[in-house]
């Protein structure tokens, strides 16, 4: 509601303005995934997709575990079922077409939408999409990820006010005032871009200013 819809504006912003925005976290978006997948810029791109979601179901098949994204806590947050958080983590990607989908590591050879199939732990989705070549993270944290990229700087965001009064040495954006204060979400995503710009002007982050910065 928060903290995943701010970037999905920001991501719009940086794709209309000629730029490249990537979002992962394959296991992430299952239950939602037919529904980024009707926004593929073509039928293949769409399959890739989808062939990306079964085989990761396939994965947690042949380990013999069930692959739940919603863990205690997400429940803890207020998440009811794992269709409700992966309609959240589709939202970070905005609304534009999505053109590409890309595995592990891999650089994207197109510009606008990206999703790149790779797991959903912090450190290892955001080593996998620094390594890509992206030259900035998003990170969003509802109870607090103190963990960030040694190479991408890594802006911390939240929309949890508890979290942003207990883990304030550590976040960079605050949008818990879409639910406390009644920010529009254009008025937190215009916060959240002009913090992109800043960082990308040489702004260092809070991670970077801590040093906790993490590669696996």
């Amino acid at each position: 509601l928060t903290a995943n819809a701010t970037p999905g504006i920001v991501a719009d912003l940086i794709v209309e303005a000629g730029g490249t925005v990537m979002f992962s976290e394959t296991e992430e978006i299952m239950g939602a995934e037919h529904i980024l997948a009707e926004r593929a810029a073509s039928p293949e791109v769409a399959a890739d997709l989808m062939r990306a979601v079964r085989e990761c179901e396939k994965l947690g098949d042949f380990l013999g575990m069930q692959i739940i994204p919603l863990g205690p806590d997400n429940i803890d947050g207020g998440l009811t079922t794992t269709e409700e958080k992966s309609l959240g983590a589709v939202r970070k990607g905005g609304t534009s077409p999505l053109q590409q989908v890309v595995g592990y590591a891999e650089r994207p050879t197109k510009k606008g939408l990206i999703f790149m199939d790779a797991p959903a732990p912090g450190a290892e989705n955001i080593t996998s999409i620094a390594a890509s070549g992206t030259q900035m993270l998003l990170f969003n944290t509802g109870v607090g990820n103190p963990i960030a990229n040694a190479i991408s700087p890594t802006l911390k965001i939240t929309g949890n006010h508890v979290t942003a009064d207990h883990f304030s040495d550590n976040i960079d954006v605050d949008v818990s005032a879409i639910i406390t204060d009644g920010m529009s979400l254009p008025e937190a995503g215009e916060i959240l871009y002009q913090a992109v710009i800043e960082v990308a002007n040489g702004r260092r982050t809070k991670s970077e200013i801590l040093g906790d910065t993490e590669i696996t």
